[in-house]
């Protein structure tokens, strides 16, 4: 103290001295007559509060550091503050067990600090928030004091603590801040955490008709498709029961994958295309058991498709034949390039014809690959795998031609094998 009283000492070095010090209580005097801001010593002596799990001092003394200022419900606002961010960081890495500094002051005091069972407090230690009731507690007051609805979210979230994550989402689902910090940090962030499968689960185990948070799925939806993750998307589809969605994307994943060079690699991708059969079924199989109209209706689509079940049959004569060309084409060592065609429009991949030198399938939107499909068909197809021009090529290539099945938008295609 004799160092900060000294002559050439300026105001700002000693409340620097006092503040190390911890004399908190004359260093504020000091400001307040002197007309400094004293936001930074409240902080201060609140964090120091915090450290030695004197709450209720750090409640009293952070109530200086916030703004008690109230935005409006609406106001989108899109993080937490620097200051509220630090009191959760410190308080999450806390031990429930671990006494305050006057907890042990009083010990030592009373001589029974040597008495306290140490090992059982360093094994107690969880990394679960739940496990530590108080800690847990303190959290909770300061994000409902200082916190906004997102804050909320993005703390649950961080902490792994789905169902109180899951719970205000659902509270406010149409509110513009909370789905734009839900598909901007909640799917990003579980994604990349290995909990995607606890945020599904969460909400089929809250909302399992899927009311209240249709927004969110949706949003999944918008994610997944942004940003290329179909085997996401397919979880999740089979997980609310989205047949139709689920089916779509399997045939996504067969068509619109890196590039393949010939039937033979395209055969690969065979099994998506199994799963996308397979789904269709599912669907016209929930159709079947429903009895009344308004049960077809609300069976009769996924979040974002719309398909009658005369289309679904047309879905499933178009895999099955897709199927048949494919291994039929990989045994034939057929490679479906187009490498002769003019350039012309882009097809479905985004390229020309020109530079698309994939595998020609039943899911083009481009003309010229389509016809060239048809003439595939009329020359190699063959169920025997024995000859050219065969009897079964011609009548495909007639449906391929007279038909336009392409996109899954015309009439079934009437195509069985026996």
């Amino acid at each position: 103290m004799s160092t900060a009283l000294s002559a050439d000492c300026t105001p700002p070095k000693l409340l620097e001295k006092l503040t190390e010090a911890e004399r908190f209580d004359l260093a504020l005097d000091i400001s307040m007559k002197l007309g400094l801001d004293v936001t930074p010593l409240w902080r201060t002596w609140a964090m120091r509060c915090l450290k030695n799990r004197n709450f209720q001092g750090a409640r009293d003394k952070f109530r200086h550091c916030f703004s008690r200022l109230r935005l409006p419900a609406n106001c989108i606002v899109p993080t937490l503050s620097n200051l509220l961010a630090k009191i959760l960081k410190e308080l999450a890495r806390m031990d429930e067990s671990q006494i305050s500094l006057i907890d042990k002051i009083e010990s030592i005091k009373q001589r029974r600090l040597e008495d306290r069972d140490t090992t059982a407090e360093s094994s107690s230690h969880e990394t679960s928030l739940l496990s530590k009731p108080t800690i847990y507690a303190e959290c909770k007051y300061y994000l409902a004091e200082y916190g906004r609805v997102d804050d909320r979210i993005r703390f649950y979230v961080k902490n792994r603590l789905w169902d109180e994550a899951i719970g205000v989402l659902l509270e406010e689902p149409n509110r513009i801040d909370v789905r734009k910090v839900f598909l901007e940090y909640v799917v990003p962030h579980s994604s990349s955490t290995g909990q995607f499968g606890r945020l599904v689960e969460g909400f089929l185990k809250s909302d399992p008709d899927i009311v209240i948070s249709t927004p969110y799925f949706k949003a999944i939806y918008e994610y997944c498709h942004r940003y290329h993750r179909y085997n996401m998307l397919y979880y999740v589809q089979s997980s609310i029961g989205d047949f139709l969605g689920a089916a779509d994307t399997q045939v996504s994943l067969f068509f619109l994958k890196k590039p393949t060079k010939n039937y033979r690699e395209l055969s690969h991708r065979l099994p998506n295309l199994e799963k996308a059969h397979e789904n269709y079924r599912k669907y016209l199989d929930k159709l079947k058991s429903l009895s009344t109209r308004k049960s077809e209706e609300q069976a009769g689509s996924s979040l974002f498709i719309n398909k009658s079940k005369i289309e679904v049959e047309n879905c499933l004569s178009q895999i099955a034949a897709q199927m048949d060309i494919t291994r039929n084409f990989a045994l034939n060592e057929v490679s479906g390039c187009v490498n002769s065609i003019e350039p012309g429009e882009n097809n479905s991949r985004g390229k020309t014809i020109e530079e698309d030198d994939s595998p020609v399938t039943l899911f083009e939107k481009d003309y010229k690959r389509q016809t060239f499909l048809a003439a595939l068909v009329l020359i190699y197809f063959d169920l025997s795998c024995r000859t050219y021009l065969s009897k079964n090529g011609l009548d495909l290539a007639n449906k391929l031609i007279d038909v336009s099945i392409y996109h899954l938008r015309a009439p079934s295609l009437g195509y069985h094998f026996h």
